[in-house]
């Protein structure tokens, strides 16, 4: 099957500067956000490079789409996605 050429696959790259101290709270959050995208539609996986150096101690990660379209929807469902990561690893739970 050929690619929509109004809908193309698509990859991306986003690159974060973790503080220092703060890379465990910083996998965990990545572990959830990378779990959310896995079950996500038009999902065709992703990569993480992580700092090999403290010259460029920046984490990569990769993701890949099937479509442009699904890319968007997950970055719109992203913020919500993101409160409820930290929510659920930051909050009290009243049970």
């Amino acid at each position: 099957m050929l690619a929509d050429p109004q809908d193309p696959p698509v990859t991306i790259v986003a690159a974060h500067r973790v503080k220092p101290a703060k890379e465990k709270a910083f996998e965990q959050t990545l572990s959830g956000l990378l779990d959310a995208a896995m079950s996500f539609e038009g999902h065709l996986g992703a990569n993480i490079l992580r700092p090999s150096n403290p010259s460029d101690p920046h984490y990569r990660i990769i993701f890949k789409f099937n479509r442009i379209s699904n890319l968007q929807r997950w970055e719109e469902s992203l913020i919500g996605s993101v409160i409820y990561l930290y929510e659920s690893r930051h909050s009290m739970r009243l049970c």
